[in-house]
């Protein structure tokens, strides 16, 4: 079975693909791998992280002080 790896860019698979695989072979739009590996890459960010209130509308205001603003010498 081939293990398929998708990295955001095509430079992260290269990585990843020296990285773990001790040969590997360019081809057009993926990468062949030894040890069953094959690496792939999409044209940007995969995921997107959520701001606070939209995981719990309750996080939409910070509500703790921390001790130190911007204006702390």
């Amino acid at each position: 079975m081939t293990t398929l790896i998708i990295a955001e860019k095509r430079e992260a698979a290269k990585s990843m693909a020296q990285a773990l695989s001790p040969q590997f072979t360019e081809k057009t739009g993926y990468i062949q791998g030894s040890n069953n590996l094959m690496f792939t890459w999409a044209q940007g960010h995969l995921v997107e992280i959520k701001s606070p209130e939209e995981m719990n509308k309750e996080w939409k205001e910070w509500k703790e002080w921390l001790g130190y603003t911007s204006d702390d010498s």
